[in-house]
């Protein structure tokens, strides 16, 4: 059973790992007009009244059945939830009326992994933008002409419509003093991690990342946090006989 994010995201502020797969895992956005549909609704996300300037997208990369994207948040997570709504959303509903098809389209919610700190962020994103590679969609020295891809924007600096809304993190800033240094310095680093890293690293996808004693703080977090929820639940069963108020548990 999938960990409720609210469970995960605990923090006020944070950066995570957002992967979201196509329904059934079917190839829903495997044409480049599907992608940029994607992209379109994800721009339409971060533009939008009820997203501020709290939350932040860093990088992303769109698959044909799954998309990857890092993205921080600030005063809670819930201007994340409501932006993956809202996007997600809105690009169900359009890409069904184009291609006359009904059902759902997204497989479950999007699922959001918890970062520790700024080295497991930078590994995330060389992890997220080497996913065409990984798949035998690109090579290293193709991979700056897939427009679904942030590599190109962080290696060349390459602004479009869809790296427009990037924010460079901290690390990738300290990478050089100017724009071209950095870039440079970028193009090294991914080569270095695709040389090393040629199957993915299943810790990139797990609910937190980062070092092992950062990793098993959160598990001993989330471990309180479930036994304090299951005695409040049992307090409430003895007291009425019916357990806790409806819907209460889902919150």
């Amino acid at each position: 059973m999938r960990t409720p994010r609210k469970e995960v995201l605990t923090q006020p502020s944070g950066i995570t790992h957002v992967m979201w797969k196509c329904h059934n895992g079917e190839r829903l956005l495997e044409s480049p007009e599907s992608k940029r549909l994607y992209l379109k609704n994800v721009n339409f996300g971060l533009e939008h009244e009820s997203t501020d300037e709290s939350l932040k997208l860093h990088c992303f990369s769109v698959m044909d059945n799954h998309t990857h994207q890092q993205m921080s948040y600030e005063n809670g997570s819930k201007t994340l939830s409501d932006f993956m709504r809202l996007a997600h959303s809105r690009f169900g509903g359009e890409y069904n009326r184009q291609t006359k098809r009904t059902g759902a389209v997204l497989n479950d919610r999007p699922k959001t992994c918890l970062i520790g700190d700024s080295t497991y962020e930078m590994r995330v994103q060389l992890y997220i933008e080497a996913n065409p590679i990984r798949a035998g969609m690109a090579k290293p020295e193709t991979l700056r002409f897939i427009p679904w891809n942030s590599y190109r924007f962080y290696a060349y600096g390459i602004v479009d419509e869809y790296t427009k809304h990037l924010t460079p993190s901290p690390w990738y800033q300290a990478l050089g003093k100017t724009q071209k240094e950095r870039q440079a310095a970028y193009r090294q680093l991914f080569q270095e991690y695709v040389e090393q890293y040629v199957k993915p690293w299943r810790k990139f996808v797990s609910r937190f990342i980062g070092t092992d004693a950062w990793v098993l703080e959160r598990e001993q977090v989330l471990k309180s946090w479930r036994a304090s929820t299951r005695s409040r639940s049992s307090r409430w069963a003895n007291d009425s006989g019916r357990g806790p108020p409806a819907g209460l548990m889902d919150l």
